[in-house]
C-alpha cells in the first residue's frame, strides 16, 4: 500500500475516534432545532450513537449559556436557563438528548451553551464530557416573505396594487428609493417581526434581567437596584423612576404650588419640558389596533376596537407592558381594511420593511 494512503487512513481513523466519548459511544452531532414562527421554545440537541451491545444512561445539563445581544462582543450569561434531560441509549442504536428553554421569543437569538454530559453504565459513571453548543435562530428576509405569502397566497395579487398605491402616498421619497436588498426585518432584535416591529415584552424575553424597553436605543435594558448605596446607605427615600430608568432620592419637599399645579393641570414651560423628556421612556403602552396619544399617554383605538378596561382610572407606574385596543367591538373588516389600518399607524421606516416582502412576493408569483 502506498505510504500516502496509509497516512490518510491513519488520519481518518484518528479524527473518527476523536468523536468517541467512550469505547462504544460516538458523538454524531449537536446544535439547535430550527425555530418556526410562533414557536415558544428553543431546543438544543446532542446526537449520540451506541456501537456496543450494552445500554447506557446518558444525561445532559446546562453549565452556562450566553447570548450575543447587539454586538459580537456583547455576551450576556445570566438570563438563559435550559432544562436538561436524560435518556437510556440502547445497544446498537442512536438517540437525541435535548435541552429546552421555554420562551415566547425563541427566534432572532444567537449564542452558545456550555453543556455537561454524563454517561453511566450499571449505575457507575464511565465518562464525563463538556461540550459547547452554538445556537443561532436569526430570521432572514426570506423567512418573513414566506410567512406573509402563506397567510394570503390567493389574495396577494389583488391587494398588492391597492397597498402599493396607499404606501406611495405616505413613504418619503428618500425611503422609497432605498435599496430593498439591504433592509432587515426590524431595526433591533428586541423588536418583534411578528408584530410589525413593535417592542417585545422585555420581562418575558429576558426573564426579568432586562425588563425595560429603551425607546432611544430600541433595546431591552436592565433596571437598577435602588438599595440606597448611592445615598449613604439610606434607602428609605430612594425610589425607582421608570421614565428615566434611574434611582432617585425624594429629598425635595412638595410645595403648595406643586400641589396646585397638579390639581389645576397647569402646563408651564418647565412642565412641558419635563413631559417631553419623560415621554420617550413611556414604552410599556402597546396600542395594538390604535395609536398613542402623546399628551394623555393613552391609546386612541381604531374604529371597531376598544380596550378591556380603562387603565387610566387607577394609573400605576410600571415597566410591565400594558396592552390596549385588543378587543373588537364591531364586525371584522375585510383583509384589505385590516392591512390599511396597520399602514395608517406605521412609522416610515417600518412602512418600507412592510411593503418590501409584498413586492417580492408579487414578483415571485408572476
Amino acid at each position: 500500500m502506498h505510504i500516502f494512503k496509509v497516512y490518510a487512513i491513519l488520519i481518518s481513523f484518528t479524527i473518527c475516534r476523536a468523536n468517541y466519548l467512550t469505547k462504544d459511544i460516538y458523538l454524531q452531532g449537536y446544535g439547535n432545532y430550527p425555530v418556526n414562527w410562533f414557536d415558544e421554545v428553543l431546543i438544543l440537541y446532542v446526537t449520540l450513537i451506541n456501537d456496543g451491545n450494552c445500554p447506557v444512561m446518558v444525561s445532559v445539563k446546562m453549565i452556562q449559556c450566553c447570548e450575543q445581544l447587539f454586538t459580537s462582543n456583547d455576551m450576556h450569561c445570566n438570563h438563559l436557563h435550559f432544562d436538561g434531560s436524560q435518556k437510556q441509549l440502547e445497544g446498537v442504536s442512536n438517540a437525541n438528548l435535548t435541552l429546552i428553554y421555554p420562551n415566547i421569543y425563541p427566534y432572532n437569538r444567537k449564542g452558545k451553551c456550555k453543556i455537561d454530559m454524563t454517561i453511566n453504565k450499571n449505575q457507575s459513571i464511565i465518562s464525563k464530557y463538556m461540550l459547547i453548543i452554538p445556537f443561532d435562530t436569526t430570521k432572514k428576509l426570506e423567512d418573513i416573505i414566506s410567512l406573509r405569502s402563506s397567510e394570503c397566497s390567493e389574495c396577494i395579487h389583488f391587494t398588492f396594487y391597492i397597498l402599493l398605491s396607499e404606501l406611495i402616498k405616505t413613504i418619503p421619497r428618500n425611503l422609497l428609493l432605498i435599496n430593498m436588498g439591504v433592509l432587515t426585518l426590524c431595526e433591533s432584535q428586541d423588536e418583534d417581526p411578528l408584530d410589525l416591529c413593535a417592542p417585545v415584552n422585555c420581562h418575558m424575553k429576558y426573564q426579568g434581567f432586562r425588563s425595560l424597553f429603551d425607546t432611544i436605543k430600541r433595546q431591552c435594558v436592565s433596571i437598577p437596584i435602588c438599595d440606597g448605596k448611592s445615598n449613604n446607605g439610606n434607602s428609605s427615600n430612594i425610589v425607582y423612576d421608570p421614565y428615566s430608568n434611574k434611582c432617585i432620592a425624594l429629598t425635595d419637599k412638595i410645595s403648595k404650588s406643586d400641589i396646585d399645579c397638579i390639581l389645576n393641570e397647569t402646563e408651564d414651560k418647565k412642565i412641558k419640558k419635563i413631559k417631553m423628556n419623560t415621554l420617550q421612556y413611556q414604552s410599556n403602552i402597546l396600542c395594538h389596533h390604535g395609536k398613542l396619544d402623546d399628551i394623555k399617554r393613552s391609546c386612541i383605538c381604531d374604529d371597531g376596537w376598544t380596550s378591556t378596561q380603562n387603565y387610566w382610572n387607577f394609573p400605576i407606574i410600571s415597566t410591565v407592558p400594558i396592552h390596549m385596543c385588543t378587543v373588537k367591538n364591531i364586525k371584522s373588516k375585510t383583509f384589505i381594511g385590516k392591512i390599511l389600518f396597520k399602514i395608517k399607524n406605521l412609522k416610515p421606516k417600518n412602512i418600507v420593511s412592510f411593503i418590501q416582502p409584498l413586492i417580492l412576493i408579487n414578483l415571485s408569483l408572476k
